[in-house]
């Protein structure tokens, strides 16, 4: 009697898996994507791959579009298979004449980093980077951010720094209270952060038995998020990570 041997759902699951994340590495590298900007409304994908031939192998063309899909906006992305190839578009592509228009190219300002909050207070970035990597392979650093001030939201009109710095500063040593000014028309949505020594003053600020109140106005506290190292620009040629 034959024996038949069944392959698990598991296992089909997992070769699936290692199928999508050789795929995402055999993608080029970050830094062999440029902006073209300042092409014709009229400019296909296929005419731009054209253009950007001559230089060398392109891997992706991406026209960015209105709200109804039907307009260009006049940019787009390229992809090349290496990041020598995309200095050398920057170079001979940029302020080249294409269909009666100058096209510009420059380097594609992506973002890479996300941001993950909520993480295990005993988490180190072991821990990190193995949860991240079943997602998707690619992860080339991990940093742990230890967040010391809290964000505090319906503050009244005239709250004053040191009023929030003595309503907070028995959870621990305060470095600083900051009261960001109130955009015109806004005022009643006064905010600020308290800044910590330590975290787990922090912490202890937001434990679910404490509660905060001036003037019978009850406050809304949370844990502030870290400041990135750069703002992105909000131009067209940054773009936001497509993973999430």
């Amino acid at each position: 009697m034959k024996q038949i041997h069944k392959k698990g759902s598991d296992g089909a699951e997992e070769i699936d898996e290692e199928r999508k994340h050789a795929e995402l590495l055999a993608l080029p590298p970050h830094g062999t994507e440029v902006y073209l900007g300042g092409i014709p409304p009229d400019a296909s994908e296929e005419d731009l791959k054209e253009l950007c031939e001559y230089i060398g192998a392109v891997t992706e063309v991406r026209i960015m579009k209105g709200k109804d899909l039907s307009e260009s906006r006049g940019y787009a992305f390229v992809s090349f298979r290496t990041k020598e190839l995309a200095s050398k578009a920057i170079e001979e592509l940029n302020n080249t004449e294409f269909k009666g228009k100058k096209v510009k190219c420059s380097t594609s300002q992506a973002n890479h980093k996300l941001f993950i909050g909520n993480v295990p207070r005993n988490w180190g970035e072991e821990n990190m980077k193995k949860a991240v990597k079943k997602t998707g392979p690619g992860v080339n650093l991990v940093e742990l951010l230890k967040v010391k001030a809290v964000y505090v939201k319906n503050l009244p009109e005239d709250i004053t720094q040191d009023c929030l710095r003595q309503l907070f500063e028995h959870h621990g040593k305060v470095t600083k209270v900051v009261l960001p000014p109130a955009k015109p028309g806004h005022e009643k949505s006064k905010f600020g952060f308290v800044h910590f020594a330590e975290r787990s003053s922090a912490m202890k600020a937001l434990k679910n038995t404490e509660k905060y109140e001036i003037d019978g106005q009850v406050l809304d506290c949370s844990l502030a998020k870290p400041h990135t190292d750069q703002k992105p620009s909000g131009g067209p040629n940054s773009q936001k990570s497509s993973l999430y």
